[in-house]
């Protein structure tokens, strides 16, 4: 699975991915192959976009809560 962040402003890293080449309306680019992959880093990337978009604090926190992948 990937997930496409917009983080403006955010250094990539080997994970986190320069995401224009793969989705121009995404900053940054996450690669998900295997369950551990969604971690607490994921989620901490996750609620950087969404706070930046002005979305709360608890909608991501509900969200990692009742995730589940298979």
């Amino acid at each position: 699975m990937d997930i496409g962040l917009i983080i403006k402003g955010k250094d990539t890293t080997e994970r986190l991915e320069e995401g224009g080449k793969w989705n121009g309306m995404c900053t940054h680019r996450v690669r998900v192959t295997e369950k551990g992959e969604i971690n607490p880093e994921l989620v901490e990337w996750l609620k950087e976009a969404y706070e930046s978009a002005g979305y709360a604090h608890t909608t991501i926190h509900l969200l990692y809560s009742s995730m589940e992948v298979v």
